[in-house]
């Protein structure tokens, strides 16, 4: 992995861990991830679950080109925060 892809993941694990944090209220740990290939699109997708409950699973599917959130999935009993 390149120092540019290591910077590219970092920083788009940063806005998937602040789009969780600031609509759900919840701390997510990411456990896999893919970099989707430039030609294809510019995205990174996480999978992972909530902090301390594996059962929670979360994804989300990040734009590396300017940190924007493209798509999210939460367990369903999981509501935004007000």
């Amino acid at each position: 992995m390149t120092d540019q892809e290591k910077e590219t993941l970092r920083l788009t694990q940063e806005a998937a861990e602040a789009y969780f944090h600031e609509k759900y209220g919840v701390e997510v740990e990411f456990t896999k991830h893919k970099l989707s290939p430039p030609d294809l699109a510019h995205t990174v997708g996480f999978n992972g679950h909530i902090k301390n409950n594996e059962e929670e699973q979360v994804f989300i599917l990040v734009n590396y080109d300017d940190y924007t959130i493209e798509a999210a999935s939460v367990p369903e009993d999981l509501p935004p925060k007000k």
